[in-house]
């Protein structure tokens, strides 16, 4: 459908892959030592970063409302969202464009990125920053799959297997957006209104 510009899987193989590295990014994780684990909150925003980049609504908010939660301004969700990294120190900074950069590139970034991410932080902590970065991208992909098809989108020469990834992300999609409205959580009277604020911003032009 013309006009819609979010990322979004096409086929079932897609939503495998992407499964299937977040999976294997989960279990590397294991026993990741302490000083390798990154705080929730630049957790937070490395995953508000993608979140970003994919342009999802749903993850948007639902990061921003947990973000929050661990002292994350709103000027910097605002900057997370809109992609500005200029108002973070240089400590964070270098992750959340690493981050940006990581989505940018559906998960395969540049070795020149990805070493600058490196001697910033060292092997171990980049590992754990990509957990958060590919779960976070398995939710934004599977939601964007469900608004995509809702909105009209087809795959031209493939439009059985569009149906079967949408078909195959639903209970992922409906699994953030409950996590949204669950009952001392992120959902409220407002939250149509909030929604709708984070659309706009995320709108923008992508690559």
């Amino acid at each position: 459908m013309e006009g819609y510009h979010k990322r979004y899987l096409n086929t079932p193989c897609e939503l495998l892959r992407s499964m299937g590295a977040g999976t294997a990014a989960i279990l590397g994780s294991i026993g990741t030592r302490r000083e390798h684990r990154v705080t929730p909150a630049f957790a937070e925003k490395l995953m508000l970063a993608v979140s970003g980049v994919n342009a999802c609504t749903f993850c948007s908010y639902r990061h921003t409302r947990t973000a929050l939660e661990q002292g994350v301004t709103e000027d910097e969700i605002r900057a997370l969202l809109a992609g500005d990294v200029s108002g973070f120190s240089d400590e964070e900074a270098v992750g959340i464009a690493y981050a940006q950069h990581w989505a940018e590139s559906r998960g395969t970034p540049s070795a020149a990125a990805r070493e600058r991410a490196v001697d910033r932080y060292g092997e171990g902590r980049v590992r754990n920053m990509e957990v958060f970065m590919r779960m976070v991208e398995l939710g934004n992909l599977c939601s964007n799959t469900v608004e995509a098809y809702r909105r009209g989108v087809r795959v031209e020469g493939a439009r059985a297997r569009f149906y079967l990834t949408y078909l195959a992300c639903i209970p992922i999609a409906a699994g953030i957006r409950r996590s949204g409205r669950r009952p001392g959580g992120p959902g409220g009277p407002n939250m149509e209104q909030e929604l709708a604020e984070i659309e706009r911003r995320l709108d923008r032009p992508r690559g």
